[in-house]
């Protein structure tokens, strides 16, 4: 090991041994030992990954979607999807966001990631058939044919993110090498469905930025039509259920443009996508804390897409509901949560490749939920990507909080039952090889 590989190792083990928590008690509150990456170092990217009519996939950029930051995809030994990254992008990642495109989720296919540095390692599991998919065959192609899955992330640059040039285009039209967090802007919001359909939920503590107004299409799916000041292209996007929706079985896709975002719920129990204008179907999705997180990244200035701006306009679009937000006031945050191993305790990891930040604690609580302690004053949008391992199994974390703790409950499609993991049987399914909760927040300063 080289001596700066050890001096950047050395405070991801630190934080390995002071983070664990005990098995139903909260972990005394501790700062995580990775410190914040600052908004001037961030280097952002996401792409949308498309399969063809027979089920092979490319990176496709386009004006209001850009791809930033993807080299090529293949396929692993394991018939999972590889995404490759650029040598700009290839850096400690604070947050991934994975989410399957509407037409995807459609079909009841969800999907987890593995990786974050130079590599992210995409794994989809079919409901439908009970088992995830794999590459390698023709009918697991067959399975994604013609559909997408979106992809991206905010990594820690240091000071080469203000230098490293974005390589517009120097990957093919809509192509581009990196961009910096100086040159996007971050959106999210909290939608809640209600009996009455869909609204924004926004308040002291839920902040919703670049949001205008949401509702019902004509096929109903969600739609949200994006605020005057961020209309721009998206690099990246996730939409997703909380613990309300997901124990319930339901798991959200999207499909996206500068002006909109559409997002289908797809219900496991019933192995169809709701209609959210048929009243039996809104019943199946509605509640009083039935909430979809949504969080996204648009460009600011990028050459031949349309571009969003950083005027905030508070409250212009209702209550706590902001059109925009100035670059260095929303800040990033995420962490790999580590089931692996015959132990009752979950820990943080935090290493070159994933970093983990803003944590001061983690345990289960009585009823087997995951708490993780840590959080924004104000939130804005959350998001949880499953590890390959629990992609297995179809499992899906639904997220309740996210101000000063997190709290996350387990829903496995596979077994069709919400998981307790202070049972043993329940921790096995999690005590694998490479399982892991990958985790992230944006939120406002204080």
């Amino acid at each position: 090991m080289t001596l700066a590989l050890r001096r950047c190792a050395l405070p991801f083990l630190a934080l390995l041994l002071v983070m664990a928590g005990a098995l139903g008690t909260p972990a005394p509150a501790r700062a995580a030992t990775t410190p914040t990456v600052s908004p001037d170092h961030y280097i952002v990217g996401g792409c949308r990954i498309v399969f063809n009519n027979s089920g092979w996939a490319s990176p496709v950029g386009s004006a209001d979607k850009p791809c930033i930051g993807v080299r090529s995809v293949g396929r692993s030994a394991r018939g999972d999807l590889d995404v490759r990254l650029t040598p700009e992008s290839s850096q400690a990642a604070v947050r991934l966001l994975v989410t399957p495109s509407s037409q995807m989720v459609d079909r009841g296919i969800v999907a987890g990631a593995g990786g974050g540095r130079d590599v992210i390692t995409l794994r989809l599991y079919d409901d439908k058939e009970g088992k995830r998919i794999d590459l390698r065959t023709g009918r697991g192609r067959s399975r994604v044919a013609t559909t997408a899955v979106h992809i991206g992330w905010t990594k820690a640059g240091g000071a080469s993110a203000t230098r490293t040039p974005p390589g517009v285009n120097a990957l093919g039209s809509h192509r581009d090498r990196s961009a910096s967090g100086a040159a996007t802007v971050t959106g999210g919001c909290v939608i809640r469905i209600l009996p009455t359909g869909p609204r924004v939920h926004a308040n002291s503590s839920h902040r919703c930025i670049g949001v205008k107004s949401v509702a019902l299409n004509s096929s109903g799916r969600i739609a949200v039509t994006t605020s005057s000041e961020q209309r721009g292209a998206v690099v990246n996007v996730q939409g997703d259920t909380d613990e309300t929706l997901t124990t319930r079985g339901i798991a959200a896709g999207t499909s996206v443009s500068s002006t909109h975002m559409y997002f289908s719920l797809y219900d496991s129990r019933i192995n169809r996508r709701l209609n959210l204008r048929k009243p039996a179907d809104l019943r199946r999705a509605s509640g009083a804390t039935s909430n979809l997180w949504l969080t996204w990244t648009k460009t600011l200035n990028r050459p031949g897409s349309p571009n969003a701006t950083t005027r905030a306009t508070p409250s212009k679009y209702g209550p706590y509901q902001d059109g925009s937000a100035p670059v260095r006031t929303v800040l990033q945050r995420g962490c790999t949560i580590n089931f692996a191993g015959a132990r009752e305790s979950p820990r943080t990891s935090g290493t070159f490749v994933r970093l983990c930040t803003g944590v001061s604690g983690i345990w289960f609580n009585d009823r087997g939920d995951l708490v993780v302690g840590g959080g924004f004053p104000q939130i804005v949008g959350t998001s949880t990507v499953s590890s390959s391992a629990l992609t297995d199994y179809g499992i899906r974390a639904g997220l309740s909080g996210g101000v000063n703790s997190s709290t996350y409950r387990f829903y496995s499609m596979k077994l069709g039952r919400t998981l307790n993991l202070t049972k043993s049987a329940d921790r096995r399914v999690f005590e694998r090889s490479g399982s892991s909760l990958l985790i992230g927040w944006s939120g406002l300063l204080a």
